[in-house]
């Protein structure tokens, strides 16, 4: 092996390959090791390798066969300046999912400018290239196999068999990362909110302000909503989110089947791409936003007009019951990662400002509902808290933590809900999010609910000797900081299969 290594980097041959596909490979593992639970669909991996592996293929082949032609003692210049221009567009945009054009730029002039010197020492880019893919390739064969082998699948849930008695239009509002009003009103988010929560008064909502969310971020809480189970992270194996919740959130879950049986047809009108970003296969009758309008590369997009989104859905509702899934990507949290925080005080001061932004649109499609619905069941459903106390979300995972208000600020959410009284004062004692949907199906099939929800809240600890998923609330809504074993796991895995 160490002589046709040597062999190849004293040869005056150039292997078209290696700055395109070696490079293409490299870059398309990284992104995968990055966004892989974004990106695991057939159509976007097709797209990958024709954009990072088949085009420059063509590209360079291309191009050294003019150069060929032209001035063929040029080769390895191309080859350097092919290579290095390649890791640099592609791993630009991969790294900061956009183009940095003066960066690009930038770039682009110091490729040019070391070629006079650096060329001939390209193959030894390429070696290292190698071993790269080499380490990179074994890195995401597990990843994919833990994500794959060990995805977590919802069990089929008794209330799929449930006939309805009313089929009222039913409507779940989800402002990320709305915390709870006893969390708002207190330290560290110290904030009165008393006009909103008038607002909702008025509008004959109730509010239980004890509520709390089972886990702490977007896909993980709505994966626990729409089946009524607990994942825990898929266990022992889990990563730092589900893998597969956006396969669940807008699949065929057991939430979406019940509504279904019943003759519900189902919107689901979002802000952002965010839910879609892997193309899961979805079981919604109308979504708003389109295949057309995804991009392969896991690029969010923000701000879409669920108002909009709403008037269409209702003007392309047909006869019979209606489900509507709108979710708004404010107030949201603190920032995710600790380089860009702005430290935990600038941090509260622009949670609090989204707030003001969010109850414009919430106010707007409160009133519009009203209007146009006014018999129906609106749940105001937050996902989590907003994560204020912290630097970062990142720092809220780093380590376990015993101070209840920045438990509360995780996990307590704003939970308000206007229906009939029979059916609101059942709706409104759920603790947490896992009994939501059970309540709700029980009070339209006249079922009588039995309160067999475990009620725990979790959150997965990334670093160091702590590590593993933590119980922050039990079933009781008390405080705890309980490391979750195998045993436990497992014990929590086989109560579900009952």
């Amino acid at each position: 092996m160490k002589d046709k290594l040597l062999a190849y980097l004293k040869n005056n041959k150039h292997y078209w390959w290696t700055v395109s596909l070696l490079p293409g490979a490299v870059l398309l593992v990284f992104l995968y090791q990055n966004n892989f639970s974004l990106i695991n669909s057939g159509i976007q991996l097709l797209y990958f390798l024709l954009v990072l592996m088949v085009l420059p293929a063509l590209a360079i082949g291309l191009l050294d066969f003019l150069l060929q032609k032209i001035n063929p003692k040029k080769r390895a210049y191309l080859y350097y300046v092919f290579l290095l221009l390649h890791i640099l567009i592609f791993g630009a945009l991969i790294i900061f999912m956009g183009w940095r054009w003066k960066g690009l730029v930038l770039g682009i002039f110091i490729i040019a400018i070391s070629a006079r010197w650096l060329t001939r020492h390209y193959k030894k880019l390429v070696l290292l290239l190698g071993f790269m893919l080499l380490v990179g390739i074994g890195q995401l064969a597990l990843q994919i196999f833990t994500n794959s082998w060990q995805a977590w699948h919802p069990q089929t849930q008794a209330f799929e068999k449930w006939t309805f008695q009313s089929r009222p239009n039913i409507y779940v509002i989800q402002p990320d990362g709305y915390v709870g009003p006893n969390t708002l009103s207190n330290p560290p988010y110290a904030y009165d909110n008393g006009e909103f929560m008038t607002f909702l008064d008025e509008k004959d909502f109730a509010i239980q302000e004890n509520y709390r969310s089972n886990y702490p971020s977007t896909l993980s809480s709505n994966a626990c909503l729409f089946t009524a189970q607990h994942h825990y992270f898929q266990g022992k194996h889990s990563q730092n989110e589900l893998p597969s919740a956006r396969d669940v959130i807008m699949g065929a879950n057991p939430v979406l089947r019940t509504l279904k049986n019943n003759q519900y047809q189902t919107h689901a009108i979002l802000e952002s791409n965010y839910l879609l970003l892997n193309r899961p296969t979805l079981f919604y009758d109308q979504v708003n936003i389109s295949d057309n309008e995804l991009p392969y590369f896991p690029f969010f997009s923000k701000g879409i007009d669920v108002q909009a989104g709403l008037e269409k859905a209702w003007k392309n509702s047909e006869n019979g019951p209606q489900f509507f899934f709108i979710e708004i990507l404010e107030p949201a949290h603190v920032t995710t990662y600790a380089a860009s925080s702005q430290g935990k005080d600038q941090e509260r001061l622009a949670y609090l400002n989204r707030l003001d932004s969010v109850h414009i649109k919430l106010d707007k499609l409160l009133n519009s509902i009203e209007e146009k619905d006014p018999d129906a069941v609106i749940l105001v459903l937050a996902d989590h808290g907003g994560f204020v106390g912290f630097d970062s979300t990142d720092q809220a995972m780093s380590k376990p933590i015993q101070n209840l208000s920045l438990k509360n600020s995780i996990f307590q959410a704003l939970y308000a809900v206007k229906a009939p009284q029979s059916l609101k004062t059942s709706l409104i004692q759920a603790k947490s999010s896992i009994e939501i949907f059970p309540r709700l199906f029980a009070q339209l099939s006249g079922q009588d609910f039995q309160n067999t929800m475990e009620n725990g809240s979790y959150l997965r600890i990334k670093g160091g000797n702590s590590s593993g998923i933590y119980r922050y609330f039990d079933d009781q809504g008390e405080s705890v900081s309980y490391r979750m074993n195998t045993q436990d796991l497992e014990a929590g895995s086989r109560s579900l299969k009952k």
